[in-house]
């Protein structure tokens, strides 16, 4: 561990001697090499040729950070070396650029003394051990992970710059992660690992507009499922090109990347169709585009939910767009009436139904709103024989006059 030597490159004297203080508290013998410049800061790494630690600050003089990991990522004898970039707190565009770039963590300034420490023993763990031919590989592994995780919770923090252009989205982003792993549950087709995907690109589901001219961000991406601006391809490759040197993120923006695609196969970036888009991605657009009719078309819950059943078969699956169709019955807190699940043992007359009863065929076998007969009921019962239900009853009593 001790063998692994440090590179600190920043043009703040003060950094460099914070930096050398905190890795001597950590490592006492620790190999330590400074530079002033982005210049001086390869001749070292070059120089000193084995594996190393760098930490770097993105604006240094000579090669800026990026520039300098980019030469050193490009060099066979450096390309393995771990490199850390240290950016001001404010600055989450450059975080952006820098997981574009490879880069394997961030400091932010102010330095804290934990976050260095905590950076660096991560840091002298993951090279020592894969330094090691004969490494536990289980340990890698969970190092891996953390780091992973560490990246997500820093790719999540992008959702600030968006706050401002889309305030009411961002607000509600809670709605459409909540709601996107209830659907993956009721739909019952999902492993655990994809299930953890699903949930990670539903945190991200608008970081594609990042991509995008400011003055576009909050614009409509499709109008009647085709693209409504050549300018906003940019959602589907702006994913891909974030996460592409994070292999084990490859997933989630490959599920992000296939969100406007329609299931008729007129959507974009590959017009995939039906099966082939992800299943998550699926989802994800149903909710999104919830959120677009309700939010940015002020349009209520039923409507929305119309407007979702009308183009369903040529943009969305009609099991998505049921299940959203009953998280909403239990999971809206602006409905005025108490709705209940039942089962069809438990329909009587006079109840009024309060989803739509759609089967698995995609028939709208009874719209909300419809009062239970005996002749529906039985109606029900007849249909449902050879095609049944998406998900589950759901009712309410009417008013009493």
């Amino acid at each position: 561990m001790e063998s692994v030597p440090f590179i600190l490159i920043d043009d703040e004297s003060q950094v460099l001697d914070a930096l050398e203080i905190v890795i001597r508290k950590v490592i006492p013998n620790a190999i330590i090499a400074k530079a002033s410049d982005g210049i001086d800061g390869l001749k070292l790494i070059k120089r000193i040729g084995t594996k190393s630690i760098i930490i770097c600050d993105i604006d240094i003089p000579g090669f800026k950070g990026l520039e300098l990991l980019d030469r050193i990522r490009l060099e066979k004898e450096t390309s393995k070396d771990y490199f850390v970039l240290s950016i001001e707190q404010n600055q989450k565009e450059l975080g952006i650029k820098a997981l574009q770039h490879g880069v394997d963590d961030i400091l932010h300034k102010p330095l804290s003394m934990e976050e260095i420490v905590s950076c660096i023993k991560t840091a002298i763990r993951i090279v020592s051990l894969e330094s090691n031919s004969n490494s536990d590989t289980t340990e890698v592994e969970n190092l891996r992970k953390i780091y992973i995780e560490e990246l997500f919770e820093l790719a999540k923090g992008f959702n600030y710059p968006l706050i401002e252009s889309m305030p009411r989205k961002i607000e509600r982003l809670n709605f459409v992660i909540e709601a996107s792993a209830w659907i993956a549950e009721k739909l019952n087709c999902f492993e655990s690992d994809e299930l953890e995907i699903l949930q990670k690109a539903s945190h991200l589901i608008y970081i594609g507009n990042l991509g995008l001219p400011q003055n576009s961000i909050n614009s409509a991406i499709m109008k009647d499922g085709f693209v409504s601006d050549p300018k906003m391809f940019a959602v589907s490759s702006f994913p891909e090109n974030l996460f592409k040197t994070v292999p084990t993120l490859h997933q989630v923006s490959y599920i992000l990347t296939s969100i406007y695609e329609n299931v008729d196969g007129t959507g974009f970036p590959q017009k995939l169709i039906a099966s082939k888009i992800p299943r998550a991605s699926r989802i994800l657009r149903v909710n999104k585009d919830y959120e677009h009719y309700t939010i940015d078309l002020n349009e209520n819950q039923n409507k929305a939910i119309e407007h979702l059943l009308e183009y369903s078969k040529r943009f969305y699956d009609m099991d998505i767009i049921a299940y959203l169709d009953q998280y909403l019955a239990t999971h809206d807190a602006s409905s005025k009436l108490k709705e209940y699940k039942m089962s069809f043992s438990t329909l009587r007359e006079g109840m009024m139904i309060s989803r739509n009863i759609i089967t698995k065929n995609g028939l709208l076998l009874l719209p909300k709103m419809t009062t239970l007969t005996v002749d529906t009921i039985l109606k029900i019962r007849d249909i449902t024989k050879s095609d049944s239900i998406i998900g589950d009853f759901y009712i309410f009593e009417p008013k009493k006059k």
